[in-house]
């Protein structure tokens, strides 16, 4: 026991001076960072209640810092995702300079989200991202990435700590569950931390049954410790009215003030509002979903210094949506909210006073919802089914606080007044129960890709790209225009001018046949439409100036007379795979692929061991199969028709390359996609494809090779890692490719192949009589079948296998690439029987 409290002792001071390195001031470990920490360095989940402000970022990122600082296998990899991009940002800029400081210089922090596309494979050791991101990934069907990559990412969440931070955001029939699946399939693959401010001990009691998760609360002592909770006094008043302008400018003062409005066009209407009515020196800011990218990061640039933490000027006003629930760190003495959900209301409440000292205080104004012609409650975006009954709830806990200074417990407790009932019917009769339906949804996106997937497992984005313009004719749709977003439901505020006489048409989309012509690229036919019906599932609208505006600092603006709007382009980004190859023999190629994938092995440590305890197989195998997969990747460019035609290439184009003289069968020839695109072409460079043949080449030696390895294994599990490893070299090029050609490989395959798995470390020779090629037909219409299948219950104990060696496989193959440099040309290899 006294050896316990000494280990325990040490992790504390431990971890209370990594944080005080990681900030640069006296810093006090909290008791539920510790505690967090604990449980998750133990291996265990835990789900962890916090308040905004009170440190949960550290909670994730000391563990893994910890345990890289004392050398010690904790996970490979931190994935920390989060439902906001711009928390992504902040978090993982702040995290980035932390580490610089403490010398974290070997720790790679990298941020991966839609429009910051720095680690689009998650190669870093901290990943800063968003639930779409990994969960798409998870599902391959990555979003920033073409499908034919689309099975690299799946293998980063294993043998991670992945953190999903404001859980509570997260739809329950979508996201939510989608999350609960992942953790009940790789339960055994990663440790995954739960953050949430706002979700009710109810659905935290049931959602830590269903993940085995370990509970942490902050408890008052830790508040009571907390700069921006100890002296905290945020005021909640009930004003029973509907949102003026007027009611913000009386309590404004000069002072910090944000007003929450539940839709786009009630906040462009309040910032005209505030606008009109104003002192001239109130600088008034709007910010919502509808502006240019670069617009709204300008807008937010302009936040901070009247409202962020280091802010040091005042008369400011900001209007705004939901969107600030859970994205920025701002923080005013006046918020002025429209009701909303409590979970809801509380998050935005957190926009209040919010810092430590005077800023420590302030006041959230609650206003009713407005009401339309017939009497009924504008519910805006919480129309939805179930959402009516927690308004009503919501308005009748607000209405008898009179105006009380409420703390964390106390709103925690509020928020389980208005929820738990709600949340545990939504879990236990809804979520949970679907669980088993949800995997096979998950495992049907898995095998087949479908892009629309993503909306029923992750988000159901029903937006609509708008573009303004008068003649969208003259517009050319090469370039990457920068498209403006609409939820689809808000054409209808676009209805009367369809029935109103106008010589203008009023919208125009394209039509599903481009204009034929002989130019390259893409021309958009446009017809007019006539009702909002005709447009509602085009995937682009292009609206005329005169019923659509834009303006850099209101955004969108429906139902106003404006001008052409010049469009932004999106930042072109660098194609994910450069067409530009040297001459290459088959050996140099896999010695360097080799030699790429003997790199990755410390990265990938925690995941090898999990795979061989979870598999049972013995100590080491992983990596051999990491490296026996690399080897024998390229098999099938040993064949006849796959060298003819590399060879003619290199004939043609380089004749006196020293490589191409050695004679020795080729896998990658002098390329350059500007010149040589178009020549390429000509039928008699065809080389036809090589992966899934070199699959099919060495299914059996790879089933002689695992017997040699590994003889005390069940001949189930032999023939599942053969799977595994056969799947991960046909997909070496699609993440879902399973059609096998006609093919027949050179004679002296054997020749090159044996050296490549020697340079592996595998000393076994294979054998003319072990490698499969000329396929009969039925081999080639029953290949697919050979392959890993999502939707086969035999198959899902090698999934997560076949996850570890594709990525690693990929990868190494890039870097390879990369690199150009390959191995030694090996001239006199020793010819097999």
């Amino acid at each position: 026991m006294s050896g316990a409290k000494t280990n325990m002792s040490l992790l504390k001071d431990g971890l209370q001076a990594l944080l005080e390195k990681l900030r640069g001031s006296p810093s006090e470990l909290k008791e539920f960072q510790k505690e967090t920490a604990v449980h998750l360095l133990a291996g265990q989940n835990v789900i962890l209640t916090a308040p905004t402000g009170a440190g949960k970022t550290w909670a994730a990122l000391l563990p893994f810092l910890y345990s890289r600082e004392k050398g010690a296998l904790f996970t490979d990899r931190l994935i920390y995702a989060l439902p906001l991009r711009s928390l992504a940002s902040d978090l993982f800029r702040s995290t980035k300079e932390a580490c610089s400081k403490v010398g974290f210089n070997d720790i790679e922090v990298t941020l991966q989200t839609g429009d910051n596309c720095n680690d689009s494979f998650f190669k870093g050791d901290i990943i800063f991202t968003t639930i779409d991101q990994l969960l798409s990934g998870y599902l391959n069907i990555p979003l920033s990435l073409p499908l034919k990559l689309s099975n690299i990412n799946a293998g980063a969440s294993l043998g991670s700590l992945i953190v999903f931070d404001e859980v509570h955001l997260l739809e329950p029939g979508r996201s939510l569950a989608t999350v609960l699946e992942m953790v009940d399939r790789l339960h055994k693959y990663a440790i995954f931390l739960m953050m949430t401010a706002t979700l009710s001990r109810e659905a935290i009691d049931i959602l830590g049954e269903q993940l085995k998760a370990t509970k942490v609360m902050v408890e008052k002592e830790d508040l009571s410790k907390l700069p921006s909770h100890a002296d905290k006094e945020r005021r909640y008043r009930w004003t029973g009215e509907s949102l003026s302008a007027e009611a913000v400018l009386n309590t404004h003062d000069k002072g910090r003030s944000i007003v929450v409005c539940n839709t786009v066009t009630n906040a462009q209407f309040m910032y005209e509002e505030i606008m009109q009515k104003k002192d001239g020196s109130t600088n008034v800011f709007l910010l919502h979903s509808r502006f240019f990218p670069e617009d709204r990061r300008k807008q937010e640039e302009k936040l901070s210094k009247f409202f962020g933490p280091h802010a040091n000027e005042t008369d400011a006003i900001l209007v705004a949506t939901q969107a600030i629930e859970a994205g920025l760190d701002i923080s005013a003495d006046n918020l002025h909210t429209v009701l909303c959900p409590a979970n809801a209301l509380i998050q935005r409440a957190g926009r209040c006073a919010r810092y430590a000292g005077l800023r420590g205080r302030g006041t959230v104004w609650i206003y009713d919802l407005e009401k339309n012609q017939s009497g009924m409650e504008k519910l805006g975006p919480y129309r939805e089914r179930g959402n009516a009954s927690l308004i009503v709830a919501t308005r009748e806990a607000f209405k008898t606080l009179e105006e009380k200074i409420l703390n964390f417990p106390e709103e925690q407790k509020l928020v389980n007044e208005v929820h738990e009932t709600t949340e545990k019917l939504i879990l236990t009769e809804d979520v949970i129960p679907s669980l088993s339906k949800r995997r096979e949804q998950v495992n049907t996106a898995l095998r087949h890709g479908d892009r629309s997937s993503i909306s029923e497992l992750i988000r159901d984005v029903d937006s609509v790209n708008i573009f303004i313009h008068d003649n969208p004719v003259s517009i050319d749709f090469n370039e990457p225009w920068q498209y403006l977003s609409l939820p689809r439901v808000s054409l209808w505020s676009l209805k009367h001018f369809f029935g109103s006489p106008s010589d203008r048409w009023i919208a125009q989309v394209p039509t599903k046949e481009p204009i034929e012509d002989d130019e390259p690229g893409i021309r958009l036919n446009w017809k007019t439409v006539s009702s909002i019906e005709e447009m509602y599932s085009s995937w682009l609208i292009c609206l005329h100036p005169s019923i659509a505006a834009y303006k850099k600092d209101r955004g969108l603006i429906l139902g106003q007379d404006g001008e052409p709007v010049q469009h932004p382009l999106r930042p072109k980004r660098e194609m994910t795979f450069q067409p530009e190859y040297f001459c290459e023999t088959f050996i140099q190629h896999a010695v360097a692929v080799i030699k790429q994938c003997c790199f990755q092995e410390n990265r990938y440590r925690r995941t090898a061991q999990q795979l061989e305890k979870n598999l049972a197989l013995p100590e080491g195998m992983v990596e051999h199969l990491a490296r026996i997969v690399a080897a024998l990747h390229d098999t099938g460019k040993l064949g006849v028709r796959w060298q003819k035609a590399i060879r003619s290439w290199q004939n043609d184009r380089d004749p006196l390359n020293p490589v191409f003289c050695t004679g020795q069968p080729l896998a990658h020839s002098t390329y350059s996609y500007r010149t040589d695109y178009f020549l390429s072409k000509d039928k008699k460079y065809d080389k036809g494809p090589h992966a899934c043949e070199g699959a099919y080449a060495v299914a059996n030696a790879l089933n002689a090779l695992l017997e040699v390895f590994s003889g005390q294994l069940s001949a189930d599990v032999v023939s599942g890692v053969a799977v595994a490893a056969c799947s991960a070299i046909a997909r070496h090029h699609g993440g879902r490719t399973s059609r096998l050609s006609e093919f027949k490989l050179i004679e002296e395959a054997c020749r090159y192949l044996n050296p490549a798995l020697l340079k592996a470390g595998i000393v076994f020779e294979l054998r003319k009589s072990q490698i499969n090629h000329n396929p009969k037909r039925r081999d080639i219409d029953n290949f697919a079948m050979e392959l890993i299948n999502e939707e086969n219950s035999d198959d899902a104990p090698f999934i997560p296998l076949y996850w570890f060696l594709v990525r690693r496989l990929r990868l190494a193959d890039q870097a390879a690439m990369a690199c150009q440099k390959g191995g030694e040309i090996i001239v006199n290899c020793n010819k097999s029987s």
